[in-house]
């Protein structure tokens, strides 16, 4: 099975060098070439900012040298203001003790005021008064945080909605897609889904728990119907055409046909990474039965030293170093799911445990290992070639 998918992706990987070898540039064009700062201003609305946060490296006299974080805050109506946000090291430190106290299930009151001292109350006070939207476009760690939350800890700002943006050059582009779209005849596409169902049957019985096979176990996120629910009012009181996914109809396959024709795209649903044994754990599912039985025992149980001796009509044996023994059903004597070089009539013995932690770590995909959950993803198995509920962030590559 190893030698097989490695063989499949350097076919794969070969096409794509051909397709890219072939295929001419395509045109490309930048929104803010020969856009000054006034320029850009215009751009925003008149109760709106731009919040630009960047890591730089101060080699001034002034401040501590090092690392610092800033912020540049625009507006169309004010010059724009450069916030120091402090330095490197310092502020990294309040993001990280805070982002740990949450994780350990903690209030983190303290840290978190922390953090609204350090970034965003130099940030709040030179924001314009007339701003009721702003654009943030955080870095490096900064990125981490809830900066959509920071505004209700002051009265002032509770009203303020925080959006947030990858740079200035992302929101001069989507300001760009909106004005191509108000001028076309045709109303711009929403794409939703949310309120998965995970557990849904889509033509596949319930995940085999005997087999333990299902290496996905997805709960259900009903707060993300909620969501789409009002972002549907919300898009459609703008004039916009939403096309909705909800349930078991939010499958892989209707979202992948409306993507194309979708200008807007919010999935709300689970992400997923397989991890390291994801290999390992579909070849022994492709194992047969008999080979199977002993292997959570090899593993967990007993601390046998796991070697598959595989010959025509023999049996598999299980030994406990130095010398005890015991005997496995036998063999069906089939090349079908044995690790490489294994075959019947081969004398070779093998440790099948340690050869299928190396082959999942040399062989490993992230791309094809991780993405995003749609109806049915409880019924994946290891065993599943392709799967119709779980899209991968290779599938998901080349589509902006």
């Amino acid at each position: 099975m190893v030698a097989k998918n490695e063989q499949l992706t350097s076919e794969k990987e070969s096409i794509e060098r051909d397709l890219s070898t072939s295929l001419q540039a395509g045109p490309w064009t930048d929104v803010l070439a020969g856009v000054d700062a006034t320029a850009f201003c215009r751009r925003l609305k008149s109760d709106e900012a731009l919040v630009d946060i960047f890591l730089y490296n101060y080699a001034g006299t002034e401040m501590e040298t090092g690392l610092r974080y800033a912020a540049i805050i625009t507006n169309g109506s004010h010059p724009p203001v450069l916030v120091d946000l402090g330095s490197h090291s310092t502020t990294d430190s309040a993001v990280k003790t805070w982002r740990s106290e949450v994780m350990h299930g903690q209030q983190a009151a303290e840290s978190w005021q922390d953090l609204v001292n350090k970034i965003w109350e130099p940030i709040e006070a030179v924001l314009p008064a007339a701003a009721k939207k702003i654009w943030l476009c955080p870095d490096a760690e900064l990125s981490l945080v809830p900066w959509h939350l920071f505004p209700s800890a002051a009265d002032n700002t509770k009203a303020l909605v925080v959006c947030q943006a990858d740079s200035a050059r992302e929101l001069a582009n989507l300001r760009q897609r909106q004005e191509s779209s108000a001028s076309k005849s045709n109303l711009p596409g929403l794409l939703l889904a949310g309120g998965i169902d995970f557990d849904a049957n889509l033509g596949k019985g319930p995940p085999s728990a005997s087999d333990n096979r299902s290496l996905i176990s997805m709960n259900p996120l009903p707060g993300t119907l909620v969501e789409i629910t009002q972002l549907d009012f919300m898009a459609k009181s703008k004039g916009y055409s939403v096309t909705k996914f909800t349930g078991a109809d939010a499958t892989k396959k209707a979202v992948m046909a409306a993507l194309p024709q979708a200008d807007f795209v919010h999935l709300a649903t689970h992400g997923y990474f397989l991890g390291d044994s994801w290999l390992q754990h579909r070849e022994i599912a492709l194992l047969p039965e008999s080979c199977r039985e002993c292997l959570p025992a090899c593993r967990s149980e007993c601390r046998w030293e796991c070697r598959w001796e595989c010959r025509p009509n023999k049996i598999h044996k299980r030994n406990r170093l130095p010398s005890r023994r015991r005997s496995l059903p036998r063999c069906p004597g089939t090349t079908y799911g044995l690790p490489p070089g294994l075959l019947p009539g081969a004398t070779r013995t093998i440790n099948i445990i340690e050869k299928l932690d190396t082959e999942s770590a040399v062989h490993r995909n992230p791309l094809v290992e991780s993405g995003i959950a749609f109806a049915g993803a409880n019924h994946f198995e290891v065993t599943d070639l392709v799967s119709s509920s779980l899209l991968t962030a290779e599938e998901l590559v080349g589509w902006t």
